[in-house]
Formats: structure tokens, sequence, C-alpha cells
């Protein structure tokens, strides 16, 4: 028999939109009480209901840094919740941006309600600070990599997702005149849903208020998980004040994350993020050869339930997995 090491995952900016989790919050007792949790610090911090902001408003558009920033940390703590409910610990954290804090409350590096406090502050800096840009992911573009052709049009690499696929960030014009070139050329690309650049030196600015706040006794404590951290892609012993700031201004590699992790032995990838980006991304991070298995849950088709069933059925498969 195998072990195979669990590692959650956990996605940032970007992966959001309206009704994430919908079917989990209307049918799963432990989601939805942990979200309404979350609703509470919502109310009392925002004066606006994450509920409401989630599942009662009928219009796509879902981009307001306010609310999607905490919203993503607090699905993503509902999801660590089920799978407690279920029994499903992690071996190993890894969040990519603002996933980790959620990470960090899966490892007990701070508790829920300061990880969404904090994901609160931090959206206020950065909307104060009026900043101005994006992100844009390119797919299939070894040349464009190795040329650096996106430092042409002042972008910033934010992300390096797995081979030939990586993401930039930067101002909106320059932006717009970088994918004119990825349309003209016919290289597969998408503008993310942020109205920040994240993962550029262009954020510092807007952190300083955040920093202000985290330096202020928060209290952080050594992971009791082990913590792959996004910004180095090494295990993370101790974490400083300045540490969730980097995670959403630095660089970060996925796919040399994941590569720390594979040379570990098989693993059951589970990505507790809304939408299963960190899922696709591991899928084309691994080889071919490998043995890990992967597993989304969160999707914008649906589904949760059935995929929590298939989680359960691989934790459960004693020939296969060993806890």
């Amino acid at each position: 028999m195998k072990k195979y090491k669990v590692v959650f995952l956990f996605s940032g900016q970007g992966s959001q939109y309206r009704n994430m989790g919908k079917s989990l919050f209307m049918d799963h007792a432990v989601f939805r009480s942990s979200m309404e949790e979350s609703d509470l610090i919502f109310q009392k911090y925002l004066n606006r209901s994450l509920v409401h902001e989630l599942y009662g408003k009928d219009d796509s558009d879902f981009d307001e840094l306010l609310i999607t920033h905490p919203a993503i940390v607090a699905i993503e703590i509902a999801m660590i919740e089920v799978m407690k409910s279920y029994n499903i610990f992690p071996d190993y954290v890894f969040g990519q941006s603002l996933g980790e804090f959620a990470a960090g409350v899966a490892s007990g590096i701070w508790s829920a309600s300061t990880a969404i406090k904090a994901a609160m502050e931090q959206a206020k800096s950065l909307t104060r600070s009026n900043l101005e840009g994006g992100m844009l992911t390119v797919i299939n573009a070894e040349t464009h990599h190795q040329l650096k052709i996106y430092e042409q049009y002042n972008l910033y690499l934010a992300i390096d997702n797995f081979k030939g696929s990586y993401t930039v960030s930067g101002t909106t014009s320059n932006l717009d005149q970088y994918q004119k070139i990825l349309k003209e050329e016919e290289i597969i690309h998408k503008r993310i849903p942020v109205t920040v650049p994240f993962h550029s030196p262009l954020l510092k600015e807007g952190l300083h208020d955040f920093s202000y706040y985290m330096q202020q006794g928060i209290d952080l404590v050594r992971p009791k998980t082990h913590y792959l951290s996004g910004v180095t892609s090494d295990l993370l012993k101790e974490i400083d004040a300045e540490y969730y700031s980097q995670v959403v201004s630095s660089y970060s590699s996925h796919c040399k994350t994941i590569d720390f992790l594979e040379q570990l032995g098989p693993c059951f990838y589970i990505d507790l993020g809304p939408s299963g980006t960190s899922a696709t991304f591991t899928k084309y991070s691994i080889l071919k050869t490998s043995e890990s298995s992967i597993q989304p849950i969160l999707s914008p088709f649906g589904n949760e339930l059935k995929q929590l069933e298939k989680v359960k059925s691989l934790i459960s498969n004693h020939s296969s997995y060993v806890i």
C-alpha cells in the first residue's frame, strides 16, 4: 500500500464568481454554518451581507474587491470545515496568493475569523489606494515567456502556472496593448476578473495600511501542518507580520511548488478553491507518469455534492490510499 499525502489547495483572486458554493450552502449543513458565521463578521465590519452578495443578486459581475477578497477566504474556510466533517485532514497545505489566507487557517497559523478580518482589511487598504490595473493569463505561449515579451508592454510576470502558461500583471492600458498582440497572434489568453495589479510592484503602495494593521498584535503562530509557501515554493516554518502582504504582491510559481510536492511521493490534491483553478494548474504541472490524484470540488458548473462523494470515495479506498 502507498502512502498518498493529502494536499489542500487554495486559490486566490480571480477564482471568484457569483453563486460560488450555492448548492453546498443550500444542501450541506456544515458549509452553510461556516458561511453564516462568516456572514456575521461581514455584517459587523462591512455592514453588508456575504450571503446576500453571493446568493441574493442576479447580476453576474462579481469583481468588487471589498467583497470578493474576503468572500473567497470565507468560501475556502467553509470547505476546510466540510473536510473536517469527513475526517479529512491535510498533510500539506498550499495556497496561491489570497489562497494563503485560508491555507493559514488549515495549518493553524491563525483563526478563521482573524483570517477573514485580515482579508477585509487588505481589501480596504487596496481600495483606498485607488490602484488601477489587472491581470491576464496566457496559455501555450512558450516563446513569449522565454523572450519576456510582456516586458515590452511594462507588464510584470505574476505567476508561473504550468509549462507554457503564465499570468502577467500591470496597468489596464498596458494589458490592453499586450492583449491586442495576443489576439493578433491567436494565442489563447484570458483576462482575470480583478481590478488591481496583484503580484506586481505596483501593489505595494496600496498595502501600507494593511501592513500597519498586521503589525498591531495579530497573533500568528507556527504552522501545525506542513505549510508550503507560494512565495518561496518551500516549507514555511515561521510567519511574520509582512508575510500576508507578500503573498499578494510577490511573484509566485505554482508549478515549482507542485514540483516540490511531487518529489515527496504520490499526493492526493484536493482543490478547496471556488473554481477548480488550482486543480487544473496542478494537472498540467505534474508528469504524466505521476501516481498522484487531483480532485476539484467547487465549480461554476455546480455538481459540488457529486464531487464531494468522489473525494470521500478516494479517501476510503484503502487499496490506493492509506490515511
